[in-house]
């Protein structure tokens, strides 16, 4: 007999098994999500997978790999370097000519424990820093395959990109 989870966004929004947020200097740093009762009068209590940074998107392959992926990003903002005139070793100073850009990961952990998967070679992989805050992210696991697309538009122009990891 399969389990259903169901998994709970802090803005009110569930699903089951899917869900997508925009990148836009989120804040989402945890799932929620709990298993579904069997039968009336089971309890039930709510778990959370926690990230350090902010959660985009996640995929799933819970039945066969206990697999939780989530497409993780974080602001990242250019210091100063040593050479400037006026960097202070004891406080560095951001760069307000330097553009904002943003690095985005995924992170492979265990479902049921939220620990780093331990048949992951690497439970963090870095996919790319952009200039783009507004992806649109998708991701799909199949077996021992995952696909991840990012889009964004440039302009006019659509501009996406496609990684495929096994």
């Amino acid at each position: 007999m399969r389990y259903f989870h169901l998994l709970h966004l802090v803005s009110g929004v569930t699903r089951r098994h899917s869900w997508s947020l925009p990148a836009q200097h989120s804040t989402r740093t945890a799932v929620h999500y709990l298993k579904l009762p069997r039968k009336e009068g089971d309890i039930t209590n709510w778990k959370v997978l926690k990230s350090n940074k902010s959660i985009i998107d996640i995929g799933l392959c819970i039945y066969s790999h206990n697999l939780i992926v989530n497409v993780a990003t974080c602001v990242l903002t250019q210091l100063l370097s040593t050479c400037c005139p006026d960097f202070s070793a004891r406080e560095p100073r951001i760069n307000v000519d330097a553009p904002t850009t943003f690095d985005i990961e995924l992170q492979l952990l265990e479902f049921l424990r939220g620990n780093p998967h331990p048949h992951a070679r690497e439970h963090r992989i870095f996919v790319m820093n952009t200039e783009w805050e507004k992806q649109s992210v998708g991701i799909e696991i199949l077996g021992d395959k995952l696909v991840l697309i990012l889009s964004h538009t440039n302009g006019w122009r659509p501009d996406n990109r496609i990684f495929a990891y096994e």
